[in-house]
């Protein structure tokens, strides 16, 4: 029987339109009803999930910045840390300096503090990462800074994850490929970004953390994802749904498919896995 539903948001929960469908929503809270608990596993920050949380009062969980921060947000005005698993700022300053030596131009972005800190410069102008389609979510949720590079060295405090936009793919794939010989986890949910957590953090670990608070076995629990970042939250439970919109490398790592993000997949997914 299953207990809890974790749900990637970009792509999966939410339509191409970064919206999210009254089918899902519905869906959602039909069930959370019937007792079943639900839990938003995303690469987001928590002010990016704030945008949607108000539509879904009974999601209660949330793996943020790839599974490095995991809280109860059952409070929404006063949510509960459960688990961390963070980069200090020495990490950051490495890994920065490692990128600007490419000399490739970038949106480097920290998602700490529960926002997204990005240049003030870089967030007036998606065009140059091919990220147009986020302007507004960009305005609504980065902090801006003034130089970016300066600000990594001030800062002191650790972050949840790295997020970097590139001018185009072709670029973001050098730059993964050279920051393999570093030891962190490295994955991406869009065309043009790459994320950048500590090693062994990502968004299956953090369910396992979520599933040890909650007690629960992992044949209790259903995965819901799309992208790159959710192969491991696909491999933590045998109830492993890909979206129909996901690349094939990843309906390689579920057991079942289901409709696209655009036909309200999440919702008919649940139905099916929570109806037996």
């Amino acid at each position: 029987m299953i207990k809890l539903v974790a749900i990637d948001m970009d792509g999966t929960l939410l339509d191409s339109r970064k919206e999210l469908p009254d089918e899902n929503r519905d869906t959602i809270e039909e069930y959370a009803k019937k007792g079943i608990m639900f839990a938003f596993c995303t690469g987001r920050v928590m002010n990016e999930i704030q945008l949607i949380w108000d539509k879904l009062p009974s999601v209660n969980y949330a793996v943020t910045c790839n599974g490095s921060l995991v809280y109860d947000i059952s409070d929404r005005k006063q949510f509960r840390q459960i688990h961390g698993d963070t980069l200090t700022m020495e990490e950051v300053r490495d890994i920065y300096k490692f990128i600007d030596k490419l000399g490739y131009p970038m949106m480097f972005e920290l998602q700490a503090d529960g926002v997204v800190y990005a240049e003030k410069e870089s967030i007036a102008h998606p065009e140059w990462y091919e990220i147009e389609y986020i302007r507004e979510l960009l305005k609504e949720t980065r902090v801006p800074v003034q130089n970016m590079k300066s600000y990594i060295y001030e800062r002191t405090e650790d972050v949840g994850k790295i997020n970097i936009f590139f001018p185009n793919m072709q670029i973001r794939n050098q730059v993964l490929e050279q920051l393999k010989v570093l030891d962190y986890d490295l994955a991406y949910s869009e065309p043009t970004n790459l994320d950048i957590n500590k090693k062994g953090s990502n968004k299956g670990r953090g369910l396992e953390m979520l599933m040890r608070h909650l007690n629960l076995m992992a044949r209790e629990v259903l995965a819901i994802g799309d992208n790159f970042n959710d192969i491991e939250l696909l491999q933590t439970t045998p109830n492993s749904v890909a979206m129909g919109n996901a690349p094939q490398e990843i309906k390689d790592c579920a057991n079942y498919i289901t409709k696209s993000n655009d036909e309200s997949g999440v919702a008919y997914a649940i139905k099916k896995f929570c109806s037996l």
